[in-house]
């Protein structure tokens, strides 16, 4: 005898027998609200049809990534004010570089221009002394049509970055099964999920500069340069302390200088502003910071401070030492190599205002070496 499948009840009503079970849902369903959950089913057809249309004008009006766009023109936007701040505090900067090597040019062509005078009303001049005028004249024209301490240094990475990328994890759902990946695997259509992502940074950010810049204008004739910049040597019976500058301003980033003490007698280095003028005796200068080789004097804004900051003067013949020039920071250092000390100054730019330029007055028998 057969066995009478007990019948399952509707699950809308639960009261007339269920006479078809939904393939989704795994319920039954009597003739009446099975024709409904049908209806119901093709409903929801429907508004899965309406939300792949809207999609698909969205994709037409190539609009979906705009918050992304929004973020990009934000950095845009913000990098060129960035741009423009610094770009004209290097006009304003080099307005005062030009305005300095003016004043030196008058006050060296109006020693020219008395030596001319003179000689002609005393009609007292040789081949020699017009030929010494000529090219005294010809240097001044070379430097007021291009300044040997001044430049321009362009860095490439010193604005914040942005780049498109993806992100860390993404999760992709299909009918079949869920899955976690990296990227999109070759089951799934090939769309490439992306973040935008920024590289952390400023105009001002560190970047280090070793062996920045030779020596280039000194204040007196008593300091000789050679080997191309390298080389600063003083009269061995000078006792003016003329001062040597480099060739390389500064205004942002981490540079650093090494110097060998070849020969010493009497040599303090440093640092001043590049406003102020050349002159003898530098380490006097209000915009000064300086440290006194063989002696535990350091100058700071034309002041004597002893044992600043530990510092023992203890820089010999054979020593090199490096200064370290952190314009982000503010601050300037003196690292002794052969000793392994290091000296740090926090300078106030109030004193010595930026673009920075190395400084070092020297005195006797001294030749340094820029390494």
């Amino acid at each position: 005898m057969a066995t009478v499948r007990p019948k399952q009840p509707c699950v809308k009503c639960d009261k007339g027998p269920g006479i078809a079970m939904c393939g989704g849902c795994e319920k039954w369903f009597c003739r009446k609200h099975f024709m409904e959950h049908r209806d119901s089913l093709g409903e929801e057809m429907d508004r899965v049809g309406q939300q792949h249309d809207l999609l698909h004008k969205q994709l037409a009006e190539d609009n979906v990534m705009h918050a992304f766009h929004l973020r990009i023109n934000k950095w845009e936007n913000s990098s060129i004010n960035k741009i423009r701040q610094v770009a004209e505090k290097a006009r304003t900067d080099l307005e005062k570089y030009l305005n300095n090597t003016k004043t030196e040019l008058k006050n060296s062509l109006g020693k020219i221009r008395v030596e001319l005078a003179t000689s002609r009303e005393s009609d007292d001049y040789t081949e020699t002394d017009l030929t010494n005028w000529i090219e005294n004249l010809n240097k001044m024209r070379q430097l007021l049509e291009k300044p040997s301490s001044i430049d321009i240094l362009e860095n490439d990475q010193s604005l914040p970055l942005i780049c498109v990328g993806p992100p860390k994890k993404i999760e992709f759902v299909s009918y079949d099964s869920a899955i976690n990946t990296d990227y999109a695997s070759d089951s799934l259509p090939v769309i490439v999920p992306v973040q935008v992502h920024e590289v952390q940074g400023s105009v001002e950010k560190c970047f280090l500069h070793q062996g920045s810049g030779k020596f280039g204008n000194v204040s007196s004739a008593d300091i000789r340069i050679e080997e191309n910049g390298c080389v600063a040597v003083c009269q061995p019976n000078c006792s003016t302390w003329p001062e040597v500058r480099g060739t390389q301003l500064y205004s942002s980033g981490v540079h650093q200088i090494q110097i060998k003490m070849e020969q010493l007698v009497h040599g303090m280095f440093g640092i001043t502003s590049s406003s102020t003028p050349i002159q003898n005796i530098a380490f006097a200068a209000k915009s000064s910071c300086f440290w006194y080789a063989g002696n535990n004097d350091v100058r700071l804004y034309g002041s004597s401070h002893k044992d600043y900051g530990g510092y023992d003067g203890n820089i010999r013949v054979g020593h090199t030492v490096e200064l370290r020039i952190n314009c982000n920071e503010r601050k300037i250092a003196l690292f002794n190599k052969t000793t392994s000390k290091l000296y740090e100054i926090s300078v106030d730019i109030n004193n010595c205002p930026f673009p920075w330029v190395l400084s070092i007055s020297i005195a006797g028998a001294t030749r340094l070496r820029i390494i």
